[in-house]
C-alpha cells in the first residue's frame, strides 16, 4: 500500500506536512493480523498505535469472574484512540486489543507519534478530535451499563445493528459481551422480543421484522 492509499484512507493526513507524513511511513510498518489475533494483552506497554487501514479491531475487558464487555471498536481509517491516550501518557494498556476480522494495520512508533503530536497541529487536532469522541461514547456506555436496564440496552443494541440492514449476524454470546451481561440473560431477553413479534431468531442471525 502506497503514500497516497493511505492518505485517502486518513484524509486528515492532507493536512499534516508532506515531509512528516514522509517521515511517519518511512518510521512505520504495515502489518497483517488474522481474525481473533490479539494484538495487545492486559497490561501491556504499548509501543505502537495502530492505525487501521483494512478490516476491524474490538478493546475490551475481562473481570476476574470470566466476564467480558467491549469498550469500543476500530473501524478502517480510524486509529486506536486507547493506544495514543497511552503514547502521551506512558501507561500500560488495561485492556485487551483484539481483530475481529482479517485486518491491515499501520503501525506507528511511539516516538514518531509524540513527535507528530508535538510539532503538527492537523495531527493534533485529529488526536484530540477522536479522544473527546471515545470520552463522551465511553461515558455514555457506562451510564447505560450504571443506570439502563439489559432490555432497554439490548433494544438499543439492535436498532443501532439494524439501521442498515434487517439481517444481523451475531450470536448470543457475543451480543452479552458487547452489553456487559451473561450470554442466558441475553438469550431470554432475544425470545421474549422474538414472542412480542419484534423480530425471528435463527443459528448466528437475528432477523428484526420492522423499524425499531
Amino acid at each position: 500500500m502506497d503514500r497516497k492509499e493511505i492518505v485517502s484512507i486518513f484524509p486528515f493526513m492532507e493536512e499534516v506536512k508532506k515531509e512528516y507524513i514522509d517521515e511517519l511511513l518511512q518510521a512505520s510498518k504495515i502489518v497483517d493480523f488474522e481474525k481473533n489475533q490479539e494484538m495487545i494483552k492486559d497490561g501491556n506497554k504499548c509501543l505502537a498505535i495502530p492505525f487501521i487501514l483494512k478490516g476491524r479491531i474490538r478493546v475490551f475487558k475481562i473481570s476476574p469472574e470470566g466476564k467480558e464487555i467491549t469498550l469500543y471498536k476500530v473501524n478502517s481509517g480510524q486509529m486506536c484512540v486507547l493506544a495514543a491516550i497511552c503514547t502521551l501518557g506512558d501507561a500500560n494498556y488495561d485492556v485487551i486489543v483484539q481483530f475481529e476480522e482479517k485486518s491491515q494495520v499501520l503501525l506507528v512508533p511511539r516516538n514518531i507519534f509524540i513527535y507528530l503530536n508535538d510539532n503538527s497541529k492537523a495531527w493534533r487536532q485529529y488526536v484530540n478530535s477522536n479522544t473527546s469522541s471515545l470520552l463522551l461514547s465511553t461515558m455514555q456506555k457506562v451510564g447505560s451499563v450504571a443506570f439502563d436496564d439489559i432490555e432497554e440496552r439490548l433494544y438499543q443494541y439492535l436498532r443501532e445493528r439494524s439501521a442498515d440492514s434487517s439481517d444481523i449476524k451475531t450470536t448470543h454470546e457475543k451480543i452479552a459481551m458487547e452489553l456487559g451481561s451473561a450470554r442466558e440473560v441475553i438469550s431470554r431477553k432475544l425470545k421474549q422480543f422474538e414472542n412480542e413479534g419484534l423480530l425471528t431468531l435463527s443459528r448466528g442471525h437475528i432477523k428484526v421484522l420492522y423499524k425499531m
